[in-house]
């Protein structure tokens, strides 16, 4: 409950982009970022030794936005600040190419 909490507010923050806009790896990387320092300033602390990923967050929102439909999947692109982009397969093609950059070690296929 806690988390969905986190996406619904977090979705309200980002929920003003560009109308019609390409999405590229900047704006890609901007939009997460974005998403990044937002998560990292609403969370609160319980204890000095608390480790997360936002990288590893949006990559799974990236994960959830595939299969999703509806308001669900509208609330997820708004939460990464890439609801206005006219192509939403290539959100899941960027955050593939980041995973595979993480993954292997092929510098040339990196964003």
């Amino acid at each position: 409950m806690r988390l969905l909490l986190l996406f619904l507010f977090v979705q309200q923050i980002f929920a003003a982009s560009e109308n019609g806009a390409q999405l590229n790896e900047e704006r890609f990387a901007s939009g997460v970022n974005g998403f990044s320092l937002e998560l990292t300033k609403h969370l609160n602390y319980t204890s000095e030794n608390e480790l997360f990923s936002p990288l590893g967050i949006a990559m799974t929102a990236g994960m959830l936005m595939k299969g999703a439909q509806g308001k669900v999947r509208d609330d997820l692109y708004k939460m990464l600040g890439m609801s206005e982009y006219e192509n939403k397969e290539k959100i899941h093609d960027m955050f593939h190419n980041v995973s595979q950059c993480i993954l292997v070690d092929i510098k040339d296929k990196c964003l």
